[in-house]
């Protein structure tokens, strides 16, 4: 799943405006909740649909838990928490949760630590490239929920 969210950045060569910030989230579940109900789940019918609820809503905060970096992202009055479901790979070593490309163009990675990364062209971190359209990905999205610009 991939998140846009901050003041827009200027249109792509392919007129896609994304966000200052940009969280990819790839190797953990996640779920989207209020206070009082889940929302969604990563495995859930019906993404898009629930995912609109973060558009508009600014991001309020950042909680990272250790050992395993399960992380809560406040947006307005809904949290969207992920939970880390592999710790390694035998045969390609750590796995990275999620990634967090910052407005200075440094990526923040949760895998087995958290380190902040510089990115390449076309949204290449760590011999991965971010499939969604911000990242020049000709398919555009994850296919996976992706959620609207954020404010």
């Amino acid at each position: 799943m991939t998140v846009e969210f901050g003041p827009p950045r200027p249109p792509d060569p392919t007129g896609y405006v994304g966000g200052q910030w940009h969280l990819w989230i790839m190797m953990a579940a996640w779920r989207l909740e209020t206070a009082d109900e889940v929302v969604v789940g990563s495995e859930d019918q019906g993404l898009d649909e629930a995912l609109a609820n973060l558009d508009g809503r600014p991001l309020t905060g950042v909680e990272i838990r250790p050992p395993a970096l399960a992380t809560r992202f406040d947006f307005d009055g809904l949290r969207l928490e992920t939970f880390p479901i592999y710790r390694k790979d035998p045969e390609q070593g750590e796995f990275e949760h999620w990634l967090l490309w910052l407005p200075t163009g440094e990526v923040l990675v949760a895998g087995s630590a958290l380190t902040v990364e510089p990115t390449a062209p076309a949204g290449v971190v760590r011999g991965r490239r971010c499939p969604c359209p911000r990242c020049g990905d000709p398919g555009g999205g994850t296919g996976g929920g992706e959620a609207a610009l954020l404010r």
